[in-house]
């Protein structure tokens, strides 16, 4: 027995035909035909020899035993039909792209663009359909992706006849070619973007509410290895990843625990927590490991480094070096006095957000030397802002 087209789709529907012998001849009609153990919708014998079969849905790719039976019996073939597999989403370039520019031609490399059957290719970016789609070979093709939103991640999904693929959070949309700091406040502003060159500021509003859910209002924020955000919501305490399409926690961890601010050293992230703990923290299932045995005083606390050797803390109106294992050095006084909110390193320069002295409705984005104590305010914002993090 021998089938043509030798393939077929995974989610059936298409047709293929049969070539033996014994399907209509000597009352052998009705046919009925088993693929990959499935029976098929149709069988119709277009002669003795050739049977045209609809394909039933198939259960995984790959090898597909054909049985066919009738009134005069029974037959059995292996390695003459297969299930195409799915299209499949691997690497997509340029890996991010400027928020700003209109339209960026994108390259995905993956499989099943283009042979056996392949047909016509969309492809989706969260649920939006790409323009000017190219398919150069079945391993890949090319897209139009249109502007979005600064940090959102789109999901790529490639759909054609042998099914769907889909790639998550593909690639990003970044607010500048580079590095900078990203503001949370708490009023209609969901981030600031902050470029220390030449100290512009993006500014992304906040979303309207949506079926009764309000954009997530960020306490602390930190990233993971790959430089996706993740942060805890005031709003219902979740920490988890920020989705910034949706101004979202979302993969969230319910915590009993407010985290004022977190440092990411490498592959660790510490924190401290409301009580003023020191610890570690897990970033897949959110959970806390105090490290040392007692808290640290008092209100005003942030944390920041870009080594275990150069970990820093701010409480009240000190700045205190820490180590990895909660040893806690000699206070140096913040000069002037600031109660720090959040504070970051970018590069060697250390930021951080303080309440403005006089008007504690704004925020001052302020340089700390670690070593004298000595603060610089560099800029002013009318806002609240709770949680700062790098970008870069």
């Amino acid at each position: 027995m021998a089938s043509t087209p030798d393939f077929g789709p995974l989610v059936g529907g298409t047709r293929i035909q049969l070539t033996g012998t014994g399907f209509l001849g000597n009352g052998a009609a009705p046919n009925r035909v088993l693929i990959g153990g499935r029976e098929a919708p149709l069988a119709s014998a277009l002669s003795d020899t050739t049977l045209e079969v609809e394909l039933p849905p198939g259960e995984m790719p790959g090898d597909a035993p054909i049985v066919v039976f009738n009134h005069v019996g029974q037959g059995t073939a292996t390695g003459v039909f297969h299930y195409s597999t799915p299209p499949t989403v691997g690497a997509i370039t340029p890996a991010e792209v400027l928020y700003t520019v209109p339209n960026t031609r994108m390259t995905v490399t993956g499989s099943g663009f283009m042979d056996e059957g392949a047909g016509f290719v969309r492809v989706f970016l969260d649920g939006q359909q790409a323009v000017d789609v190219e398919v150069l070979s079945d391993t890949q093709l090319t897209f139009t992706a249109i502007a979005a939103a600064p940090l959102t991640r789109p999901d790529v999904k490639i759909v054609n006849e042998r099914g769907e693929g889909v790639g998550l959070r593909a690639f990003r949309f970044v607010p500048s070619t580079r590095k900078g700091l990203l503001l949370f406040p708490t009023n209609e502003t969901f981030f600031f973007f902050y470029d220390p060159v030449d100290q512009s500021i993006l500014t992304v509003p906040r979303l309207a509410s949506s079926a009764g859910i309000d954009a997530a209002i960020m306490r602390s924020v930190t990233t993971n290895a790959d430089g996706e955000l993740y942060g805890q919501s005031k709003l219902t305490n979740q920490f988890g990843r920020i989705d910034f399409r949706t101004q979202q926690v979302v993969e969230g961890v319910q915590q009993l625990e407010q985290y004022r601010s977190f440092a990411r050293i490498a592959e660790q992230v510490f924190a401290f927590s409301r009580n003023s703990s020191f610890g570690s923290f897990d970033l897949s299932n959110g959970r806390f490991t105090k490290i040392g045995s007692s808290a640290i005083c008092c209100q005003s606390i942030s944390l920041a480094g870009t080594t275990v050797n150069d970990l820093v803390f701010t409480n009240d109106q000190f700045i205190t070096p820490i180590t990895a294992t909660g040893v806690v050095g000699t206070p140096i006084a913040l000069n002037p006095v600031r109660y720090i909110r959040d504070m970051r390193f970018l590069d060697t320069t250390l930021f951080a957000i303080s309440r403005n002295p006089v008007d504690q409705g704004r925020t001052d984005l302020i340089t700390i030397v670690p070593g004298t104590g000595a603060t610089t305010v560099v800029k002013s914002f009318d806002n609240q802002i709770t949680a700062m993090e790098v970008f870069q």
